[in-house]
């Protein structure tokens, strides 16, 4: 199984519209943290489907805002336990706020 986890920053939150995302269960997540499960198999170098969840940036517009999501698996070498707060895993994105639509 394929976790990921996300605990929104804040500047940022959660709309309430659905999490989607085709052979994800989001069930779990709360207005301030994603948790998504996933039972697919990925073939190497192949990619998860995308998990798309409706977000609203609230920070000013000039604060940047950075962020982490986290993917496990224990199938994966490096992979470590979410509830040891690993970031082995992790990447982060900065969010530019100040815009509307795609920026």
């Amino acid at each position: 199984t394929t976790f990921v986890r996300d605990t929104f920053p804040a500047g940022v939150e959660r709309t309430g519209g659905a999490i989607t995302g085709s052979g994800w269960d989001c069930s779990t997540s709360t207005a301030t943290q994603l948790t998504c499960s996933s039972t697919q198999t990925v073939a190497m170098n192949g990619t998860f489907p995308d998990i798309t969840v409706p977000m609203r940036v609230t920070a000013s517009p000039s604060t940047t805002v950075t962020n982490t999501a986290c993917v496990t698996n224990a199938n994966e070498p490096a992979a470590k336990t979410l509830a040891g707060g690993d970031t082995t895993n992790c990447n982060s994105a900065v969010l530019k706020t100040g815009c509307t639509g795609i920026c």
